[in-house]
């Protein structure tokens, strides 16, 4: 985000006092195939909590988040009056649904190779099906992403 220190202590003050418990939200890791929808879900997950942190005086107030107040305005708004944001967010976590399934399927053991391209071809259907929530911009980035994220799972699965 901005600070490395302050809005995570926020995030985890605000989670510790809403739910309980803190879950940092969760990055993308190269050698997870899947690890970009376990970031929107994390996202996702932890909307109410960041929707509150933002607001704290702890970064609202902080000197160093001062010096980049465009950061922090853009951070509220897509947090808290984007309503767009957070739909997109819900479509394209849905949209990377079936193909982390399949992903996880095909790293596993639980499929083997003959049962793997229909695994792969179902998980494509799907996408495209939810890529069609989409507006006819957003669709052809998708179907794109879709396609790439495919061929990643058959050279997954072929280990190549």
């Amino acid at each position: 985000m901005f600070s490395k220190t302050i809005p995570k202590s926020v995030l985890e003050e605000t989670q510790n006092s809403a739910i309980g418990h803190s879950r940092l939200l969760i990055l993308p890791v190269a050698t997870r195939w899947f690890s970009n929808w376990t970031l929107l879900n994390s996202v996702k997950e932890n909307e109410a909590c960041l929707k509150s942190a933002i607001w704290s005086p702890k970064i609202v107030d902080n000197a160093e988040i001062k010096k980049k107040p465009e950061r922090l305005s853009t951070l509220k708004h897509l947090l808290c009056e984007d309503t767009e944001f957070w739909a997109n967010l819900a479509l394209v976590e849905e949209l990377l649904n079936p193909l982390k399934t399949a992903i996880l399927a095909i790293e596993g053991s639980v499929i083997d190779v003959s049962k793997a391209f229909k695994v792969v071809e179902s998980a494509f259907e799907k996408a495209v099906g939810i890529a069609n929530k989409f507006s006819t911009e957003q669709k052809e980035e998708i179907v794109k992403v879709s396609m790439n994220v495919v061929f990643v799972i058959m050279a997954l699965m072929f280990r190549f």
